[in-house]
């Protein structure tokens, strides 16, 4: 036990509830036992961290934070149940707009901050200085007879009717949620749109976000983005990728922690941090708040291959582009609109040598239908001949495939299956092979590898759709066409000639030798020799005899004289062959 805590148990009890008015780090140490009965808690610097900075939104110091740390570091429980109840200390007439990715989440939350309030622990130590009302009293929302009002709603809702003095935003994202654009899109225009207008006091109120990093454009990472950004970002990484100096914004202690140290290391040990760093996506977002891992996600940074220029590392040389390629394909992603908010059109030319793809030219703009067309017809003149044009049929593609079609050939209508991820997942293997090539010095190789590398965190993911869909449609389409390429290859070169000269002398002994020529090559056993012409007959001793196949593929002495046949095979066995077989 820590000497400050062990001085706290020996206050008096009003000194202790006078000591957890004014500390909030000291308040959630002594009321977790009461929140969470039988669970431990492990309280780092850290934690005293994101409480004084709870404390700066309590003195309107900060009215827009952002805390970013990794699961399970009871961030909910500190930000979204505690401090609440603990503002009711200062001042229980403040109302409070607690709000998840799910109602039910919400509304569990909101039956902790109650259960806490009616415990004895609480009435004990604060006794009636937060009383709540019966009249308001409702799983997603309740009162005190002060006025205060803690209420619950979903991320998204409407929340009509409901405001708050602090508002606390508890992951307003799912983990699954967070890779479709859609969710994020709807989640992100709720923080601006509208959220704000569910504060009391526009000026003075507060918002508090409370999340792991799921995506680069998750909601912390698109409120950082805004031109006038008023956020205030603590971000907690389990693992520090380099040494770091925090200072506490009301205490001024100051941490010095070290690159590599891990935030917890009594419940993060080496074993369990080497599994988590196995999914390279979910430990770049969740466990470092860095949903853009340096070293790539799916696609890794090294995975990439270039041609036509010189490793800055090694200054080894590139190798230079194949002067000839099988074929050549422009993948074409559309976009729904040439309008600034919408994705780019990317149009994208691929060389195809055996099993390696160089990506020979990259077009990526906000393009309207017109505009696309002639940037297809530019690349195929520039590159052609060209075996295929794959554009995916939705958005403006359909337009582009209807009116390309009489016009150019080869251009193939694709139907996208599975979502992105699955065709990235797809993908991803041919880079991990270096089969993909991208020029060094091109003016787009940064966005190519940017997107790819970072994906599916990447802001944009127009290029990597474009990429998967040719990798995909190659892959569907390759097998057959690069067979017979190499079969017409490999016979112009003679590679066949010999071995159909031995299929034809074979099949000329075979035919040349008959039934009894073949017997005789096989292995058998020695014996007396088998039946032939002339052979004295068994029943009369006539010499007038014939040795023939009896029709089941066995040599039998037929007799002239008398008529009679020797059934039996003599000298071995009887050998069973296939029906029709040549001498049968």
């Amino acid at each position: 036990m820590k000497a400050k805590d062990f001085s706290t148990l020996l206050m008096a009890r009003p000194q202790l509830a006078e000591a957890m008015k004014k500390d909030f780090g000291l308040f959630c140490r002594m009321a977790w036992p009461h929140l969470h009965p039988g669970t431990s808690l492990s309280w780092t610097w850290a934690h005293d961290l994101l409480c004084e900075w709870l404390m700066m939104v309590w003195q309107k110091k900060v009215i827009r934070l952002i805390l970013n740390t990794p699961p399970r570091f009871a961030k909910s429980s500190i930000a979204g149940i505690l401090f609440p109840v603990w503002c009711w200390l200062q001042d229980p007439t403040k109302s409070f707009l607690c709000c998840a990715y799910e109602i039910d989440l919400a509304t569990s939350h909101n039956g902790d901050r109650r259960r806490l309030l009616d415990s004895k622990w609480f009435k004990d130590h604060f006794g009636d200085s937060v009383k709540l009302s019966t009249d308001r009293s409702l799983a997603g929302e309740f009162s005190n007879v002060q006025g205060g009002l803690m209420q619950a709603a979903s991320t998204n809702s409407k929340a009509q009717g409901r405001g708050g003095d602090i508002i606390v935003v508890d992951d307003p994202l799912s983990a699954d949620a967070a890779y479709s654009e859609v969710f994020r899109n709807e989640t992100n225009s709720w923080f601006v749109h509208q959220l704000p207008q569910r504060l009391n006091n526009p000026s003075e109120s507060a918002i508090i976000l409370i999340m792991q990093r799921l995506h680069q454009n998750d909601p912390t990472g698109f409120l950082l983005s805004q031109e006038d950004c008023d956020w205030t970002l603590v971000k907690l990484a389990l693992i520090a990728e380099e040494d770091e100096v925090w200072t506490f914004p009301i205490s001024g202690r100051v941490v010095r922690r070290k690159k590599g140290e891990c935030l917890d290391p009594k419940r993060w040990s080496k074993k369990v941090i080497k599994q988590r760093q196995q999914n390279r996506l979910v430990w770049a977002g969740q466990f470092q708040q860095e949903p853009m891992d340096p070293a790539g996600n799916m696609i890794k940074t090294d995975d990439i291959c270039y041609f036509g220029g010189r490793d800055p590392k090694t200054n080894v040389l590139d190798p230079v582009a194949p002067a000839e390629f099988d074929r050549k394909i422009i993948s074409v992603d559309c976009a729904f609109k040439d309008k600034p908010a919408n994705d780019f059109v990317v149009i994208l030319v691929v060389g195809v040598v055996a099993s390696r793809r160089y990506i020979l030219h990259v077009t990526n703009a906000h393009l309207d239908l017109d505009g696309t067309m002639n940037e297809i017809r530019n690349a195929r003149n520039l590159y052609g001949p060209i075996s295929a044009v794959l554009v995916e049929d939705k958005a403006n593609g359909s337009s582009v495939i209807r009116k390309l079609t009489d016009e150019i050939p080869g251009v193939v209508p694709v139907e996208p299956a599975g979502g992105k991820m699955a065709r990235l997942v797809a993908t991803s293997p041919e880079f991990q092979a270096r089969n993909w090539y991208v020029e060094r010095y091109g003016a787009w190789t940064h966005k190519v590898t940017e997107q790819l590398t970072m994906f599916p965190n990447a802001r944009n993911d127009d290029i990597s759709d474009a990429v998967s869909q040719c990798a995909v449609w190659l892959q569907a389409n390759s097998y057959a066409e690069n067979t017979l390429i190499e079969w017409m290859k490999a016979d112009a070169a003679g590679v066949y000639d010999a071995r159909r000269e031995e299929k034809r002398v074979a099949k000329k002994n075979r035919d040349g030798l008959g039934l009894v020529g073949l017997l005789e090559k096989l292995d058998k056993p020695k014996g007396p020799p088998r039946p032939k012409d002339g052979d004295p007959c068994p029943a009369c001793g006539s010499r007038a005899t014939r040795a023939r196949g009896d029709g089941m593929l066995r040599v039998v002495l037929m007799c002239n004289q008398c008529q009679a046949t020797d059934g039996l095979i003599r000298g071995t066995p009887a050998i069973s062959y296939p029906r029709g077989y040549p001498g049968g």
